[in-house]
């Protein structure tokens, strides 16, 4: 495969394919922020660096003043930029904290109305490769536990201390994640949530290190799926749709009048059905329903815009109108944080494939004993290029069912398409292209049979595939 030197264009097609591209015009608003983005991306993201003033911005861009300021807002609320004014100030380059990450991961869950078994098994899946990675590398593992947990009030740092003990920054790093929604979404409900009785869990702590030690990744990946149910004491199709859950969030920053009525907006909508859409009037009709002018509704609504919440349609038949929540302002501030944890190209590329073989494992064992009709799409789709390949790897993270894992997935190929080594648009040897076809459709008949073994058998070889060809491009 040959690696040509990528260029903005392709840059941004690939990413727009990875997170998924908006059906509806976009505002230069969100194309400017594209372009703040995809600067400092390739610069390796310089944290503390002077982007310049305003005036300069705007002449950079070749934007006008509220088209600027709106996506100043927007970079501002996905924590990438830091506006200081006075002597020495401008706009400074800044990569977003943790907890603003779980923040944003927080709201896309609540609005999308993810089960909490999802979550569950996005954590199982983590602690799996955290157990597969301490047993290759012959770490030692010793849990520091106490002698028990009280319901799900308590919680418990086993998770935590399984991934640190692994020493890979990117599992540390995601595993970090999954713990801080739960913790949130427990000390947002812990008044309506009734507390289950003391769950002892020495002898499963117990047998998961004995297991670890002995090199048993399927003993130890196998108790690990019990000793995720038995810590967290919830029911399997509670939703994280609570609007407590989200006032716990500090993602729209509420010190600023546009952030607090977007928390609003958000509210409202969060009390509607999660797949209906509805208006919810114009800019006009907003600001006097919640007493704010218009200064304050456009960059309110160009918040929820670049969050996938809102779209704004002009005409007469226009306003502002809910839609789904999508996925790309979560995956790219996930993105920014796995940049930053230091993971390499070799890394991140294990790392993905670990978490679909995990996924695609996850689905098959969900459909086990009640098989489904197969995807037609899917095999009518052929692989010339790299675009052809993201496109099947969607479908398959479709298939996959778990928003949280794709959203994890979807994160480290987009760190991949900003990083100095990304691969240009290529034409796939037919024998390769052909192979991976036939994994990816393997993929698809295991996952829809229930039959994991299969299933985890073909993404494994479609993972061996494209290694083997990444290290004869390099």
């Amino acid at each position: 495969m040959n690696f040509p030197v990528s260029g903005t264009d392709i840059r941004r097609q690939f990413s727009e394919r990875i997170v998924g591209q908006c059906t509806k015009s976009q505002k230069l608003a969100h194309e400017t922020v594209a372009a703040m983005i995809e600067d400092l991306s390739v610069s390796d993201w310089p944290e503390g660096h002077l982007i310049g003033s305003v005036s300069e911005l705007r002449q950079r861009f070749g934007v006008g003043r509220k088209a600027c300021q709106e996506a100043i807002t927007i970079m501002q609320t996905r924590r990438l930029i830091d506006v200081r004014r006075g002597v020495g100030g401008g706009l400074y380059v800044t990569r977003p904290r943790m907890s603003d990450t779980v923040d944003a991961l927080v709201l896309h869950l609540a609005l999308s109305r993810t089960p909490l078994h999802d979550l569950r098994d996005a954590r199982i899946s983590i602690c799996r490769l955290a157990i597969r990675s301490l047993i290759q590398s012959g770490a030692h593992f010793a849990y520091r536990t106490a002698p028990a947990v009280t319901g799900p009030a308590s919680g418990s740092t086993f998770y935590r201390q399984l991934a640190e003990a692994c020493v890979d920054p990117s599992i540390i790093f995601l595993m970090g994640i999954l713990d801080d929604v739960e913790q949130r979404y427990v000390a947002a409900n812990r008044e309506t949530t009734a507390v289950s009785a003391e769950i002892h869990i020495d002898p499963l702590d117990n047998a998961i290190t004995q297991a670890i030690r002995a090199g048993d990744a399927e003993t130890a990946c196998l108790l690990v799926r019990n000793h995720v149910h038995a810590l967290d004491g919830f029911s399997e199709d509670q939703s994280m749709a609570q609007t407590s859950f989200v006032r716990t969030t500090t993602f729209l920053d509420v010190k600023k009048s546009s952030g607090r009525l977007a928390g609003m907006i958000v509210e409202e909508i969060l009390a509607h059905d999660a797949n209906e859409s509805f208006k919810l009037g114009s800019e006009w009709d907003i600001g006097a329903h919640y007493g704010y002018a218009v200064e304050i509704v456009r960059p309110a609504l160009r918040m929820l815009e670049d969050l996938g919440i809102v779209v704004c349609c002009r005409g007469r038949a226009g306003g502002v109108i809910s839609t789904p929540p999508r996925i790309g302002t979560v995956v790219r501030l996930i993105s920014s944080g796995i940049a930053g944890s230091g993971i390499s190209s070799t890394q991140n590329f294990e790392l993905a494939s670990n978490l679909v073989i995990e996924g695609v494992r996850l689905a098959a064992e969900r459909n086990s004993g009640a098989p489904r009709f197969l995807n037609k799409d899917l095999s009518s789709r052929k692989i010339v290029t790299l675009i052809d390949l993201i496109d099947i790897e969607n479908t398959l993270l479709d298939l996959i069912a778990n928003p949280i894992l794709a959203i994890f997935v979807r994160s480290l190929a987009l760190q991949t398409v900003f990083s100095k080594t990304l691969p240009g648009m290529t034409q796939f040897p037919p024998n390769l292209a052909s192979a991976m076809r036939v994994c990816s459709l393997e993929i698809s008949q295991a996952i829809h049979r229930g039959e994991p073994t299969a299933a985890v058998s073909a993404a494994e070889r479609k993972c061996d595939l494209m290694r083997r060809e990444m290290a004869e491009g390099t």
